[in-house]
């Protein structure tokens, strides 16, 4: 596989995994939460935005010219990141109530 599309995974994965996080969290504290079918609109939403913060991400990213497992978690960290910077400040202008 090339760096290219290992890089992309990564990203993407990264976006992905710092979206669902939050919810993985509510399971864990509260594993008697009964699955709705919100919680899938909500996984498609968050699949279709972070594969548009992946793609805005790819632009900027320099693939690192080393193995490819170091290739996708550098991506994957910077996926992460990103995701959950642009969460943080989304939650801070957002009206808590």
């Amino acid at each position: 596989m090339d760096a290219v599309v290992i890089a992309y995974i990564g990203l993407f994965l990264g976006c992905l995994c710092r979206t669902i996080l939050p919810y993985m969290r509510k399971v864990r504290e509260n594993p008697a939460l009964e699955f709705d079918l919100k919680y899938l609109v909500i996984f498609g939403v968050s699949v279709v935005v972070s594969f548009i913060a992946a793609t805005t991400l790819f632009a900027a990213f320099v693939i690192p010219n080393t193995a490819l497992p170091y290739v996708f978690a550098a991506a994957f960290v910077v996926g992460f990141g990103a995701n959950d910077l642009i969460a943080e400040i989304v939650a801070t202008k957002t009206p808590q109530g």
